[in-house]
């Protein structure tokens, strides 16, 4: 193999590759000789790669589907290639009690209907029970009509709610919090149902019937299905992630996008070696010890990517309270590549955390509202949501707009807020992402 380097390095060089470059190449190669294959093995080998690149070409959406169905066990397998379907341009549709089959189905070109059999603890008895009850009786109409039908296996509380947190009725409820509230009553009612068939319609207690206890019960789950409001993005995100083992509708980083873009100065996907900062998803930690001492390397995912940043034992016992799995952290270092993987990778000098960022660069949060939209309710919503909140140096602003023309209304240094998560979660209740615009200091 020495031979061999001698001979591919000057090769390389007169196609004016960088050395540096063709050395890195190299060791792959060397690495590589210590598992190679003979010819008939690697002939094998190519054919097959040459079959399933074919079919991933030409029919993407069915190959991933498979691919996903193969390993729906796996967790880390299944992230890894749903990251794969967005590389190619595939939309992964959350699952569907009346859509979706127990494997991964693919439709249309570039869409993938995620498999009930891939929701986690749900187990294969309750998804087989709820896809025969549909091919036989149609599809469901409520979260009630299911249980009614689905009467072997019998459905309980905890398999409703990993459906409900996996979006599993969202076509039949969007609202996940009257889905949640209507847990206990659906199964009563699914119990009363299957006693008064069990003696027909009317027992010697005096069970109503199952149309009865349909039209006393509507006006009680109208109500229920009126609550005000859904839980919050990142609860949904939450228990999709818990459910499928990933965020799949969305990502964390979504609602500090507009944030990231002012307090980062770059991304996971965009990493270059020298200086940088990134905002991301911490997702992973774990320490492991060199010859230089103990180090912790944390996996962030910033929806870009993932990548790994290592903090030696200074800088971690410094920074230890702000790396916590599932929360969004701003990582500030240098990127260098590894010397025989080509790997980027971040040594993290300091960690801040969002809040205290937005705490100290948010210089005003304007409020953009429709004139017509503008009524006493939201004013008083408003005015609680600022009472409740800490006072700080961030101005509010008011931002109404009119037909032709839009008026900025400044509110007087009493309301002066201090930035937090907590109140742009309240504002959210009010106006959509797009209407909440957070303004910097320049020397951030």
């Amino acid at each position: 193999m020495a031979k061999q380097r001698e001979a591919f390095l000057m090769g390389a060089e007169k196609r004016g590759v960088e050395n540096s470059k063709a050395d890195l190449i190299f060791n792959l190669i060397e690495k590589f000789a210590g598992y190679g294959f003979n010819k008939s093995h690697s002939a094998a080998y190519a054919l097959v790669a040459y079959q399933t690149a074919w079919l991933k070409t030409k029919y993407p959406g069915p190959f991933m589907a498979a691919v996903l169905s193969a390993d729906m066990d796996n967790t880390d397998k299944i992230v890894n290639m749903i990251q794969e379907c967005r590389a190619l341009a595939i939309e992964i549709l959350k699952p569907d009690v009346n859509k979706s089959e127990y494997r991964f189905l693919a439709f249309e070109e570039k869409k993938i209907r995620y498999g009930l059999g891939a929701i986690k603890g749900l187990g294969s008895n309750i998804v087989d029970g709820i896809l025969r009850e549909r091919s036989s009786g149609g599809g469901y109409s409520s979260m009630i009509d299911l249980c009614k039908r689905v009467q072997e296996p019998r459905l309980n509380k905890k398999s409703l709610e990993l459906l409900i947190k996996a979006g599993s009725f969202d076509s039949l409820e969007e609202n996940r919090k009257a889905c949640f509230r209507k847990i206990e009553l659906a199964l009563q009612l699914a119990e009363q149902d299957r006693l008064a068939k069990e003696v027909g319609q009317t027992d010697l207690f005096g069970l109503e019937s199952a149309d009865n206890l349909d039209s006393t019960s509507h006006e009680e789950m109208k109500n229920l299905s009126n609550l005000e409001n859904d839980f919050s993005s990142e609860e949904l995100l939450g228990w999709e992630k818990e459910s499928l083992g990933l965020y799949l509708t969305g990502h964390p980083v979504d609602a500090y996008s507009q944030d990231i873009k002012v307090l980062a100065t770059g991304s996971i996907a965009g990493m270059r070696v020298g200086k940088t900062k990134i905002a991301g998803l911490i997702v992973g930690l774990r320490r492991v010890t060199t010859r230089r001492g103990e180090i912790a390397i944390v996996t962030v995912d910033d929806k870009t990517g993932f990548a790994d940043f290592v903090l030696d034992s200074k800088v971690f016992q410094t920074y230890v309270d702000l790396l916590i799995p599932e929360k969004i952290a701003v990582f500030s270092g240098r990127c260098s590549a590894d010397r025989y993987t080509g790997r980027l990778s971040m040594q993290v000098d300091s960690v801040d955390s969002l809040d205290a960022l937005r705490e100290r660069y948010a210089r005003q949060i304007i409020l953009e509202i429709e004139e017509e939209k503008i009524t006493e309710d939201l004013v008083r919503y408003l005015e609680q949501t600022l009472k409740s909140t800490d006072r700080g140096d961030t101005e509010i602003c008011l931002a109404c707009v009119s037909e032709d023309s839009t008026a900025m209304f400044r509110l007087d240094r009493k309301w002066k807020i201090k930035m937090s998560t907590y109140l742009v979660e309240r504002l959210n209740r009010l106006f959509s992402q797009d209407k909440i615009v957070i303004q910097y200091d320049e020397q951030v």
